[in-house]
């Protein structure tokens, strides 16, 4: 829906609102300065009203009729979804460009191999979009470990590459594969806490399993022994 200038800029409509009203209470009173005055109380108020009214972009966000209708039994509004799906594309994004560095270095590789970032950074985003509502939960995840470490293995890989190194830059590379492997665990922790309520529930439900076993375990005793 195209919306006019002055809902997009409400401020444009009061400052002619204001200006109209000067010139049309200077041109009856002949007073100008009480006529400034209410000029810009009418402004201000014109503004305050076009701020209120602006229009609210409903518009349906793209996904699947599946996808949509199950954000909304959740009970996210339109503006949440776009939300959401903005943030997990840009996820998905960086993802994408730390599985290609964490494949272009012998030791990315061997860091990959042994702590798994893409795979633990794939299992949780595919956790966040089964599950939107934890989205707060995984904010470190989103907004710090994920991009920090795309970063640092894309200055890692620009050092890497460079034709001569002396002792100081074996140094910094030797650091950075430190930091990128504690990032690596750091996104293990990310994952555990997004998935944190569906553990407790599989507990849950299995302690409740345990129990009926044993209880049907016993109320079967007694008639084995009736029968001898």
């Amino acid at each position: 829906m195209k919306t006019s200038v002055f809902h997009k800029r409400p401020w444009v409509l009061s400052i002619l609102g204001g200006a109209l009203g000067f010139i049309l209470l200077a041109f009856v009173t002949d007073r100008p300065l009480p006529s400034l005055i209410v000029a810009l109380v009418l402004g201000l108020l014109l503004h305050y009203y076009l701020k209120r009214k602006q229009p609210v972009d409903e518009t349906v966000p793209t996904a699947s009729p599946e996808r949509l209708a199950h954000y909304r039994s959740l009970g996210m509004s339109n503006a949440d979804i776009r939300f959401f799906r903005s943030t997990m594309q840009t996820a998905a994004q960086q993802i994408e460009q730390l599985e290609t560095n964490m494949a272009a270095a012998p030791k990315l590789k061997a860091i990959e191999l042994h702590d798994e970032p893409v795979q633990v950074s794939q299992a949780t985003f595919k956790a966040l979009v089964q599950t939107p509502q934890k989205l707060t939960v995984a904010a470190d995840f989103l907004y710090r470990h994920l991009p920090r470490l795309v970063q640092l293995s894309q200055d890692y890989l620009a050092i890497s590459q460079h034709t001569v190194k002396d002792k100081d830059t074996y140094t910094v590379l030797s650091e950075s594969a430190a930091l990128i492997t504690e990032l690596a665990q750091t996104l293990k922790a990310d994952y555990q806490q997004v998935v944190a309520d569906d553990q407790a529930d599989l507990a849950v439900n299995m302690q409740l399993a345990r129990e009926e076993l044993a209880k049907a375990n016993a109320e079967k005793e007694p008639s084995d022994n009736d029968r001898n």
